[in-house]
């Protein structure tokens, strides 16, 4: 199966080291796979051996194998050592051979070898003993040659020469014989420098001066552009002899010389090189580890893990609210993981148990940093808010009744804080079928909220599923499902409190169909469009709106679809770091319910190489009720509901495709 991979092209990387330090003989190589066409991603075995000919040769030696080498959008980098016997200034090439990182068969040779370029050859250096104490003054190529050596201004007055031949620079070569260095002048030879107090009878120009030739007296110029970089010696130049402000931009040849490296990447991401003019090209980071945990910390009898939500705490590590229907008060529960994997101690809190609480959880962070979560009374039919007094919501939480009438609400809650820390949540009055909207009225949600009736349609159940996202604009937005219509719609605030009347937006719909725009989420794009996922029937379906109010035909694209299978329940979307939609689900094959994961190739989930993951549970109606968040290192962790156990399940992605 390793035939569909292509050739890589690569680069070599030498680090700078100290003066005074060994170099060693390890250097970077960098690389670019591609299978099927497709830059490659995930984890993968490579062998690379060292060659003297670009086809047959010999098999100078390898370096250790790497295993399950990160490659993602193709890209990989490794560290290699052969040593520095190989490089002797010869020509060699690198083969590399490669297989899966989950198989155990054979490799696949690469082809073209790829040429080592220059610098590993210097290696090679290390073989002077006059590399870590003479600097340049004993070294034959760098420091004899008739550029440094030869020309009156630099070997042949007093003033300059002690660079080439006084104890401040030469007498340190003591650990270097004579017999050690190639190419030394034949006066030289005798390992005496007795050839000074000769008589110059002509000094000629040379390539890059002007003047002469001279028999007496007279004077030796640089030419016009007669200094270039073979001219001058590696760090010959200092801060000692550029005046300030004698060198601008206009004097600097960018193909040369690296202009001053401006521009940082965001979290989650690395500085991958440096452009022409200074500016930083990120790439995400992509951690080789993937947990796929379950866990029950509440009761091991089961019977928690209902209608869960996720968020990232402002400590950066996971905290999930969720229902205990069992063995226990009817209550709402929060965990808050000890790490950004949850590996670690996970503190539980049972924030209300009052009624039968806790149903239709939505947990998001205030402007302050701590949790805020919106949940269903079920025994009082109301709307109720809990706001946590610490990060962990570990001490006593402010609960707050937010909408209590005849009716009975509460139901699919959703809330987000915009910018001005003021709570808004969208939630479904069951008795009356309506979509509703409560603005808070301060950060905590205390005191009295502003209602409204969003869509009343009065022949049709709406928001009996729905999402609620902050706009580019501030404003709310909600995606809802119209369930007699068939229909995914969209409710764009025109005002904080979405008290203006609002003209709902039917994105997609197949009347009749009853689970057609179900399960919908919502988030905004980088380039403020709003993005759904949601159920069409029995598929997962992403739309992409237009605008931001989402008027205008959406993208729309069919994600995961399968024979004898109903998929795209219970979704959940987030916009990573890279600005593609990542989205969390429930895939139900052939009898077989289990969580699943799309990572989208593109910012609208329409082009191809989407990347779908299926996690396989020990159950076969585990999987349900998704809810997904981003990790600041840009992985995805998401959480669901795990029926037949009874326990809350945790998928904490390693790579940003959680493969």
């Amino acid at each position: 199966m390793l035939s569909r991979f292509a050739a890589i092209a690569g680069a070599l990387l030498i680090a700078p080291v100290a003066v005074a330090q060994p170099l060693g003989s390890s250097f970077t190589y960098q690389g670019q796979l591609t299978e099927a066409g497709q830059p490659a991603l995930g984890l993968y075995d490579l062998q690379i051996c060292l060659f003297d000919d670009p086809t047959g040769g010999t098999e100078i030696g390898c370096a250790p194998n790497l295993d399950d080498v990160p490659v993602e959008d193709g890209a990989f980098t490794v560290s290699l050592d052969f040593g520095d016997a190989p490089f002797v200034g010869q020509q060699r090439w690198l083969e590399l051979r490669i297989r899966d990182g989950a198989s155990t068969g054979g490799y696949t040779v690469l082809s073209p070898r790829q040429l080592i370029r220059p610098a590993p050859e210097a290696l090679r250096a290390t073989r002077a003993d006059s590399a870590t104490t003479a600097g340049s003054a004993l070294v034959a190529d760098s420091a004899l040659t008739a550029d440094s050596a030869t020309t009156a201004d630099s070997a042949t007055t007093a003033d300059t020469a002690n660079s080439a031949t006084t104890a401040d620079s030469a007498a340190t070569a003591d650990s270097v014989p004579w017999t050690g260095i190639t190419g030394v002048p034949a006066g030289f030879a005798d390992g005496v420098d007795d050839n000074s107090g000769g008589t110059v009878t002509e000094v000629t120009a040379g390539t890059g001066l002007e003047g002469g030739p001279i028999m007496t007296t007279g004077t030796i110029g640089i030419a016009d552009g007669g200094v270039g970089a073979a001219q001058i010696a590696f760090g010959a130049v200092g801060s000692d002899q550029i005046a300030d402000g004698s060198i601008g931009s206009p004097d600097i040849d960018a193909n040369q010389v690296q202009a001053r490296v401006f521009g940082t990447c965001d979290p989650g991401f690395y500085v991958r090189g440096i452009n022409q003019d200074g500016s930083v090209l990120c790439s995400p980071l992509v951690n080789q580890n993937r947990l796929f945990s379950t866990f029950n910390p509440f009761s091991s009898g089961g019977g928690v893990g209902n209608l869960p939500s996720i968020a990232i705490g402002s400590d950066g590590n996971p905290i999930i609210s969720h229902k205990n229907y069992a063995n226990g008060p009817l209550a709402l529960l929060v965990e808050h993981c000890s790490n950004p994997v949850c590996s670690g101690n996970i503190t539980q809190t049972i924030i209300d148990s009052a009624d039968n609480v806790g149903s239709h959880s939505s947990l998001a962070i205030g402007n302050d940093g701590l949790p805020i979560i919106s949940y269903e009374d079920f025994t009082a039919g109301a709307l109720k808010v809990a706001k946590c007094n610490d990060i962990a919501c570990a001490t006593p939480p402010t609960i707050t009744v937010v909408d209590d009438p005849t009716n009975e609400v509460g139901e699919w809650t959703s809330i987000a804080v915009p910018a001005d820390g003021l709570p808004v949540i969208a939630y479904h009055d069951k008795t009356a079928g309506t979509l509703k909207v409560a603005k808070c009225a301060n950060a905590d949600c205390t005191g009295s909220a502003t209602i409204t009736v969003v869509d009343d349609d009065p022949t049709n159940d709406v928001g009996q599923s729905l999402s609620l996202a902050i706009g580019s604009d501030g404003l709310p937005v909600i995606a809802y499902h119209d369930v007699e219509g068939g229909a995914l719609k969209i409710a764009k605030c025109v005002d904080p409190a979405c008290s203006d009347p609002v003209v709902p937006t039917t994105i997609d719909a197949s009347p009749g169909a009853f689970n057609f725009g179900a399960f919908p989420s919502i988030d905004v794009g980088d380039d403020g469009f709003p993005v759904i996922s949601y159920q069409a029937s029995a598929v997962l379906r992403v739309a992409k709106c237009v605008s931001t109010d989402c008027t205008g035909t959406p993208i729309l694209s069919t994600l995961d679809q399968r024979p004898a299978s109903n998929i795209g329940a219970w979704t959940s979307l987030e916009i990573g770091l890279d600005g593609r939609p990542n989205i969390s689900y429930s895939a139900n094959v052939g009898g077989v319910r289990d969580p699943a994961f799309i990572r989208c190739a593109t910012v609208d989930c329409s082009g191809p190489g989407n990347q779908i993951v299926t996690f396989s549970t020990s159950d076969l109606a585990d999987g349900q009720q998704t809810s997904l968040a981003i990790r600041p290192d840009g992985a995805p962790v998401f959480v669901h509901w795990e029926q037949q156990a009874g326990t809350l399940g945790i998928v904490v992605c390693g790579a940003l495709g959680c493969q």
